[in-house]
């Protein structure tokens, strides 16, 4: 039959610490500990100071005291000592509690409204998407009448060379504009109230 003595190390060393890390955490002194796991309790000051650090050695290997307390005392009196085989408590119990829940929840919550806070920043800021269908790149026409027409954002205010044109619901828009002999540059641009300009450049020549 295992010794409380015995117990107390096959668990620290379960435990994956060796004398002098377990001196560390638990602020025992080595002697006690080598004396403790020995059996050797009359190099210790008192019994109380035994059951203290069996105490100890419970409450950082997560083991029950009681359980422990128990073969020690029916060692020390004599009694047949019955083997522990020790239930470790339910760590999970201590993690996750209804304060922690909540904090979690409040930071997701929190990281949700940042993350759509920064999605709407963004829409605001960013350029409107701008398509111009008519007329293509690079044009060369004899007419001195073009027909400009496109699509932007909805609500998007749109300019062809600075001067603003009409757009529907859907940002559709629609327009002609006088051309001069030679080349000729439009600047077709979108823009929202508070974002940067969508810019399309046209070259058209007139024959």
């Amino acid at each position: 039959m295992q010794t409380i003595g015995e117990l107390l190390k096959k668990y620290r060393l379960e435990g994956g610490l060796d004398i002098e890390a377990f001196e560390k955490i638990t602020k025992i002194p080595q002697k006690y500990i080598q004396a403790l796991e020995d059996n050797q309790f009359n190099k210790l000051p008192g019994g109380f100071y035994v059951k203290q650090h069996i105490k100890t050695y419970a409450k950082f290997l997560k083991l029950q005291e009681k359980k422990l307390l128990e073969v020690y005392e029916q060692q020390i009196g004599g009694g047949d000592i019955q083997v522990y085989h020790p239930q470790k408590q339910d760590i999970t119990k201590e993690i996750i509690t209804p304060a922690r829940i909540r904090i979690v929840f409040l930071l997701c919550i929190a990281l949700l409204l940042v993350g759509y806070l920064g999605y709407s920043v963004n829409k605001i800021y960013t350029p409107p998407h701008l398509e111009v269908t008519t007329p293509a790149t690079n044009l060369i026409v004899t007419d001195t009448v073009i027909e400009i027409r496109g699509v932007t954002e909805p609500g998007s205010r749109v300019t062809i060379n600075n001067r603003q044109i009409y757009t529907d619901s859907r940002g559709y828009f629609t327009t002609t504009l006088d051309m001069k002999q030679g080349i000729n540059i439009v600047k077709i641009a979108s823009q929202k109230k508070h974002s940067k300009e969508s810019v399309v450049f046209r070259e058209i020549l007139v024959q």
